[in-house]
């Protein structure tokens, strides 16, 4: 049987894990292949105690777009993996490994949020992705806190030799200069970022059912890259159609896992296309001190606008008062959306456009970064501007505190 040098780690070290497989289901892997890689997966089940208190295994394949086969919790056995493993069926299409590998990160995130044991991404690809990698595999193994990131390993198909698939080591978790800058510039953000971020999320009619899914993953991955407490980051999120609804403000959770299980279940909206009206709406009902804004604290203050098509309603005005009142826009814009429209939401450099939905977790770790440079310069800016402010920088216990996050003061939501 062949030898994983990396298993030693978990079989020895720990009798708990989570282990992730992702393997490429594109048109360029035949079906003989396919079905090797089938049997390699399975040839890791005898190196585990596999149960839902143990070695957890879950599996997603990809071509065009990422398909969950099955997650950590729902295969209590090694029977049960390999049934389920054998019945996977090859339907071919492109190979988009970077945007599965960023779709890995809200399912990891989600169903290890209850445990804190090492965590691993094996992936099998048949060669060349179409899409960039790098930026997806990177955010996996920076994550910051204690056991969250996430352990990276890749095996690439060779061909055929001896009527077997040969597999050989890929890349494992990126190193080298470039990576432990990324590594520390993302745990720096995530560690010391501090900010009210809301996001408005087009729910009209075009978006969708599926498409509207989308958008939950692209959302929980944009969370999932922050340290999301009271004292750092706060996350309101606002659903528009033809009016806005709250979905829950800056001061309804006190943590990520609460944020990710609210956007799992957001409903979709549906209705007509009013961003102009959303836009008032995040003003007067979003960031204010009632909702839980710390703009009186220097807390920088960011609105995130996903949308998809042309505002049926005037934006320009609205947005106008936002940045009037320090409101940083960002503007997202897919498929359809009206690019005259987003640049009156945002300055240039602030907005984005995809041509599909999927897409949308190709940009994520570009929005991650970008945001976290904004924070920064917020951060001091306001610093610089604050009465009493000696220490210039507005680091954590400095102008803001606690003592602004009153929970039971004026229940909105």
């Amino acid at each position: 049987m062949r030898t994983f040098p990396f298993l030693s780690s978990v079989c020895v070290d720990t009798d708990q894990a989570d282990i992730f497989f992702l393997i490429e289901d594109s048109g360029g892997i035949s079906q003989l292949d396919f079905s090797d890689t089938q049997k390699f997966v399975i040839s890791f089940l005898p190196f585990f105690h596999i149960g839902p208190r143990h070695v957890r295994i879950g599996l997603v394949k990809y071509s065009d777009s990422p398909s969950l086969e099955f997650d950590l919790t729902e295969k209590s056995d090694p029977d049960a993996v390999e049934k389920a493993v054998l019945g996977i069926r090859r339907e071919g299409g492109g190979a988009y490994t970077g945007r599965a590998l960023s779709f890995m990160n809200a399912h990891l995130e989600r169903d290890t949020a209850s445990r804190r044991v090492p965590r691993f991404l094996i992936v099998v690809t048949g060669g060349e992705a179409t899409d960039e990698v790098k930026g997806p595999a990177e955010f996996l193994t920076c994550l910051p806190e204690p056991g969250s990131a996430v352990e990276f390993h890749a095996w690439r198909l060779l061909g055929r030799q001896g009527g077997q698939v040969s597999l050989e080591p890929g890349t494992s978790s990126p190193s080298g200069t470039l990576m432990r800058e990324s590594c520390a510039f993302s745990a720096a953000c995530q560690q010391e970022a501090v900010a009210d971020i809301v996001f408005l999320v087009d729910g009209s009619w075009s978006i969708g059912t599926e498409n509207f899914e989308q958008i939950r993953r692209f959302l929980s991955t944009l969370v999932s890259s922050f340290d999301v407490s009271p004292d750092h980051v706060r996350i309101g999120l606002v659903q528009y159609s033809s009016d806005s609804r709250t979905e829950f403000l800056l001061r309804t959770f006190q943590n990520k896992e609460d944020v990710l299980r609210s956007i799992t279940k957001l409903p979709y909206k549906g209705g007509g296309t009013m961003t102009g009206k959303g836009l008032d709406f995040l003003l007067n009902q979003h960031f204010v001190e009632a909702a839980g804004s710390r703009a009186s604290s220097s807390v920088p203050q960011i609105a995130v606008v996903i949308t998809d098509g042309k505002s049926q309603d005037e934006v320009k005005t609205y947005a106008e008062k936002l940045q009037r009142r320090g409101i940083i826009l960002y503007a997202i814009g897919i498929r359809d959306a009206d690019t005259t429209q987003l640049k009156e939401i945002a300055e240039s450099r602030h907005v984005y456009s995809v041509s599909d939905f999927s897409a949308l977790q190709d940009i994520s770790q570009s929005i991650v970064q970008t945001l976290c440079t904004t924070v920064g310069e917020a951060k001091r800016q306001l610093g610089q501007l604050s009465p009493g402010n000696t220490s210039g920088g507005g680091a954590p216990g400095g102008v803001w505190s606690t003592e602004s996050w009153n929970w039971k003061r004026n229940p909105l939501k």
